[in-house]
C-alpha cells in the first residue's frame, strides 16, 4: 500500500490537503501544536475507526471554531489500483451519513482494509464512490 494523499477539514481546527507525497520516506516536521499528531491521528480514525458513534474520543475530534463534523479523506495504491476513502465523523446521530471506499475511476475493484466483499461489493453500510473520474486518480 502506498499512500498517495491525506484531506483533512474541521480535524481539532486543522484544515489541510498533504498532495505531494513521496513513494519512499515522507517526514512531516513543525513546531509544537502545528498539527502534526493531528495527521497520524486522521490516518488511524481513517483507516481503522468506524465514522458511526459518538463517543468521547470522537466527540475530541470536533473543532471548537466551526460546527462542521470532522472529515478524513485518504487516497492510497495498491499495485496498480487505486483507492479513495473518506469518512465524516459525528454526523450520524445528525443525519444519516456513510463511509465511502472504492477504487478511483472505473479500475478494477480489490480489497480495501476490508471494506470489500469476496465478489467485489461494498461491504454492508459501505457504498461505491458515484463521483468516477473525479479527483487526483
Amino acid at each position: 500500500m502506498r499512500l498517495l494523499e491525506i484531506e483533512l477539514r474541521n480535524w481539532r481546527g486543522l484544515d489541510q490537503t498533504l498532495a505531494v507525497l513521496s513513494p519512499r520516506l515522507n517526514l512531516i516536521l513543525g513546531p509544537n501544536e502545528s498539527g502534526k499528531s493531528r495527521i497520524f491521528q486522521a490516518l488511524h480514525f481513517g483507516l481503522f475507526e468506524t465514522h458511526k458513534g459518538a463517543a468521547q474520543r470522537k466527540q475530541a475530534l470536533q473543532s471548537w471554531a466551526s460546527p462542521e463534523s470532522p472529515f478524513v479523506r485518504i487516497v492510497f495504491s495498491d499495485g496498480a489500483v487505486q483507492y479513495e476513502l473518506q469518512k465524516q465523523f459525528l454526523k450520524a446521530h445528525r443525519r444519516n451519513s456513510a463511509a465511502v471506499a472504492a477504487p478511483c475511476a472505473a479500475k478494477r475493484r480489490r480489497s480495501c482494509c476490508g471494506r470489500y466483499s469476496a465478489r467485489g461489493r461494498p461491504a454492508a453500510g459501505v457504498r461505491k464512490s458515484t463521483t468516477a473520474g473525479s479527483g487526483p486518480c
